[in-house]
């Protein structure tokens, strides 16, 4: 009988322990539930301003690219670009969200420099621009293609000059370009010239042996 009650009063006492114990385990366990739930919920806000960014910038590029920022100041677009895509690559393959941060952050940055370099080319070297887009109407990378060729190294190293902001380098070399340029449209516009009338000549003959055929 007193066994009985010794047992009794080890097991009364030993769930004093127990069953707090397991609510203490119960009540932390649903507590990092609701944590972890948390914590992806906000991860998952931060991706989707991340993934929006991600558009805007994309945006703004396109509508850079079509002002031919890109053209006006190569080498900065360029790495404008370069850091969107690793952006872009990093999002997709669900890389940390720091480094997709940076690189948009940086793209974004790139990109306004860019778009001040382009309008300032555009203020200092309106001529070569004007020429460049001429010979191109013209087709002259097509009938004047090394002449062509030689006019753009010019007119790249024109831009880089901007980009560095040497002014004086910069018109010194386009110039050098926009002579190349007007050369290459003048050769493309004769050529274009001389076989429109080569093919009216032959049309007239085609005409003529059809007549007395």
């Amino acid at each position: 009988m007193r066994a009985t009650k010794r047992m009794l009063k080890k097991l009364i006492l030993g769930s004093k322990w127990i069953i707090p114990a397991v609510v203490t385990v119960i009540v932390l366990s649903q507590f990092l539930f609701i944590h972890n739930a948390a914590g992806m919920q906000a991860e998952q806000g931060i991706l989707a301003q991340l993934n929006q960014k991600l558009i805007d910038i994309e945006h703004v590029m396109n509508d850079a690219q079509a002002l031919q920022v890109n053209v006006l100041s190569p080498n900065v677009f360029g790495e404008a670009q370069k850091n969107f895509n690793n952006a872009k690559s990093d999002l997709a393959k669900g890389k940390d969200v720091k480094g997709i941060s940076k690189n948009l952050t940086r793209a974004e940055e790139l990109l306004a420099v860019a778009i001040k370099n382009a309008k300032e080319a555009k203020k200092q070297l309106p001529y070569a621009i004007k020429a460049r887009e001429d010979a191109i109407s013209a087709e002259a990378p097509g009938y004047a293609t090394d002449l062509f060729d030689q006019a753009e190294r010019y007119f790249l190293d024109a831009m880089k000059e901007i980009e560095d902001n040497d002014i004086n380098g910069a018109i010194k070399r386009a110039k050098e370009g926009e002579d190349r340029y007007r050369e290459a449209e003048l050769i493309a516009i004769k050529a274009s010239i001389i076989g429109s009338v080569h093919n009216l000549l032959k049309e007239a003959k085609d005409v003529k042996a059809d007549k007395f055929a």
